[in-house]
């Protein structure tokens, strides 16, 4: 079983399995065997915590526009106006806060293969921005075109790991919403039977008292 981004991979039957919504997965199987083929090509070698740009890897400047489009520009479209939910949704795929730019986090995309991505939050004067960092040994487990594959995907689950997270907070405050009506309402119920033994009391005490 090989587990990445919130995904296990069936090494038997080749099955891929969404562990984040517990479900099967409904993104292209195609596209992650392709990664995933290349990726059992290579040998193990140290992290060197290195950064570089996707321009730095072999042949990264020709596949950068699309790169961008397809991994960087998302990332910055979604987090960009609510940065703290790219760290909250990277834990939900074992990511690990660092200090680069405004807000960071380094996700082991597989594993020996670290993602750093930075996002710089939008304001009043500058739209939302993003990029994504290599280790520098990134060429010695996955081609540029499969590394650019890999974070593209590292993207849509990071989306969708921020999905979750909002539907588990909706639902969070609709059961506290929840609560709050029905403790109001029971508020309201004891005033009501409280009121009503008041009022019996009282007629009750008129009958019983001696008239003049």
């Amino acid at each position: 079983m090989l587990k990445f981004l919130g995904l296990s991979l069936n090494t038997e039957n080749g099955i891929i399995h969404d562990e984040l919504q517990d479900e099967g997965f409904k993104g292209s199987e195609v596209s992650v065997y392709f990664i995933l083929c290349g990726y059992a090509k290579a040998k193990l070698v140290p992290e060197t915590t290195r950064l570089v740009s996707f321009k730095q890897l072999i042949g990264g400047q020709a596949y950068y526009k699309a790169f961008a489009e397809r991994a960087i520009q998302p990332l910055a479209t979604t987090f960009g106006f609510k940065p703290q939910m790219l760290i909250d949704a990277s834990t939900l795929l074992g990511g690990i806060h660092q200090t680069h730019g405004e807000y960071s986090v380094k996700i082991y995309a597989l594993p020996h293969v670290p993602l750093t991505i930075i996002l710089w939050a939008e304001t009043a004067e500058f739209p939302a921005s993003a990029d994504i960092l290599f280790d520098s040994n990134a060429n010695n487990y996955l081609t540029t075109e499969e590394l650019a594959g890999l974070a593209g995907l590292t993207s849509v689950r990071l989306k969708q790991a921020a999905r979750v997270l909002e539907a588990k907070q909706q639902r969070v405050r609709s059961s506290k919403k929840g609560s709050l009506k029905k403790k109001r309402w029971e508020e309201f119920m004891a005033w009501v039977a409280l009121t009503l033994v008041f009022s019996y009391v009282g007629r009750l005490s008129r009958l019983l008292l001696p008239q003049r």
